[in-house]
């Protein structure tokens, strides 16, 4: 197989699927999935391989640096990741959290890679759907955080149309120690999967770390962890325009954009309420992203957000007209 940059973003790929995803969780002989790995990263090491890396961090665009910045991250985590070793009879597991984030040249979602003892345990339960997001579960609702109150978490949530399958954890704080248990999916009566029982100190300096390791953003998706605490901090920012803010995100394969939803005149709350639904595609300025997040907010809040370019549907043509927008296929 000759040497190419897509080639190389392949394999990267496949090293994250054999570390971080469901590749891992399938029964390999003894050592084999080790070997595997050990084969694919001397592969990408050889001149060749090494020498269209090199070539593709020299390009002018802006695409391909932003692919090959991805490479090298995803290589960096797979070589830190801790070995696959249960728990010893008495011992309390281990957590480690890794933000797995798709190739940018190709479609997909960023996801969170849970590992317990080094088995990538949310892969393991479920098959149905992606992994929950890192805003979801390490943002400002620090989900992940154990307290005494015992509380339930969605880990991961199925993409397949009409169904409810999600995998579901209840987390609880007992003395030193952290334990998961009760797992469900409501897709799958009898879901059988062990408590686990994690140090309370190791547990909760993992998840301190994940919660403030940003390292594996790019630009535009710092942009838009940025943006959405400003608008959690400042709701007034659409609330003047009787608009709320929904989902708000950056896409690996789409560089250099954050898209916003947000309804008006409400966030609807029951299959009654009448709303419109606006998506501002913005593009995000050149420059550290600390330093343009005010330009980011004037071009989505500066003038009225309520515009036709941004309508993206409603509850119904009724209400669209009632707004005064022309009734469009949501999107």
């Amino acid at each position: 197989m000759s040497a190419t940059f897509d080639r190389y973003a392949m394999i990267v790929s496949l090293l994250a699927d054999l570390h971080l995803g469901h590749a891992a969780t399938l029964e390999w002989p003894s050592r084999e999935l080790g070997r595997v790995r050990a084969a694919l990263e001397r592969l990408l090491d050889e001149p060749a391989w090494a020498a269209v890396l090199d070539a593709a961090e020299r390009s002018a665009e802006p695409g391909i640096c932003h692919r090959v910045r991805w490479a090298t991250l995803v290589r960096t985590t797979c070589g830190q990741l801790p070995p696959m070793e249960s728990a010893m009879n008495g011992e309390p597991s281990r957590i480690a959290i890794r933000v797995s984030v798709p190739d940018p040249g190709l479609s997909g979602v960023v996801e969170t890679s849970i590992l317990v003892d080094g088995r990538p345990i949310v892969a393991e339960a479920f098959t149905a759907g992606p992994a929950e997001q890192p805003e979801y579960l390490l943002g400002p609702d620090h989900r992940l955080r154990a307290g005494v109150e015992a509380h339930e978490v969605r880990l991961a949530v199925g993409d397949c149309e009409g169904c409810c399958c999600a995998l579901y954890v209840t987390i609880e704080r007992r003395g030193d120690e952290v334990i998961w248990r009760d797992w469900r999916n409501p897709d799958q009566s009898g879901l059988d999967l062990p408590t686990v029982r994690f140090g309370a100190a190791q547990y909760d300096a993992e998840i301190t770390r994940a919660e403030n390791d940003h390292s594996w953003e790019w630009p535009a998706r710092t942009a838009a962890r940025l943006l959405r605490a400003r608008l959690r901090e400042q709701p007034d920012l659409l609330g003047r325009w009787d608009c709320h803010a929904d989902w708000l995100e950056a896409r690996p394969n789409d560089l250099g954009r954050v898209q916003v939803s947000y309804f008006y005149p409400r966030r609807p709350a029951s299959a009654e309420d009448v709303w419109v639904r606006f998506i501002a595609d913005i593009e995000v300025p050149a420059g550290d992203p600390e330093t343009v997040i005010d330009q980011i907010v004037r071009l989505l809040a500066d003038d009225d957000p309520r515009r036709q370019q941004r309508y993206a549907g409603g509850s119904t043509a009724e209400a669209a007209e009632a707004f005064g927008f022309a009734w469009a296929v949501r999107r």
